[in-house]
C-alpha cells in the first residue's frame, strides 16, 4: 500500500472544494483554492486539468493551454485514461496552427 504525502493529500481536498465551488459558479474563490492547492502540491496533474478547465472556460485561453500543458507533465498523480484525453484534446484545440 502506496501512502501519499499530507500535502498531497490536502492539495487533492482543496482540488476537490474548488471543483466543486466552480459547479456552483463561485469562480473567483475556486481559482484561489485551485492556486492553494497546486501549490501545495505542483505535481498534481488532476488539481492541473481542473484549473486548466477553469480558465479556459473564463476566457483566459493562454493561461489555459499552460496549465493543459502542466497537467499532461504532472506525475502526482499523473493524468491517465479520460482525464488524460480531456488534456490532450482541449490542449490540441487550443494550438491549432
Amino acid at each position: 500500500m502506496t501512502v501519499q504525502p499530507l500535502t498531497s493529500v490536502r492539495a487533492e481536498d482543496l482540488a476537490n472544494e474548488a471543483h466543486s465551488l466552480f459547479g456552483k459558479g463561485m469562480v473567483d474563490e475556486s481559482m484561489q483554492l485551485f492556486k492553494q492547492a497546486i501549490g501545495l502540491n505542483p505535481d498534481s496533474g488532476r488539481a492541473r486539468l481542473r484549473y486548466a478547465l477553469l480558465l479556459e472556460r473564463s476566457g483566459k485561453a493562454k493561461e489555459s493551454a499552460d496549465m493543459y500543458a502542466k497537467a499532461l507533465a504532472a506525475t502526482n498523480p499523473k493524468l491517465a485514461g479520460r482525464e488524460k484525453l480531456v488534456a490532450e484534446n482541449n490542449l490540441g484545440l487550443m494550438v491549432k496552427p
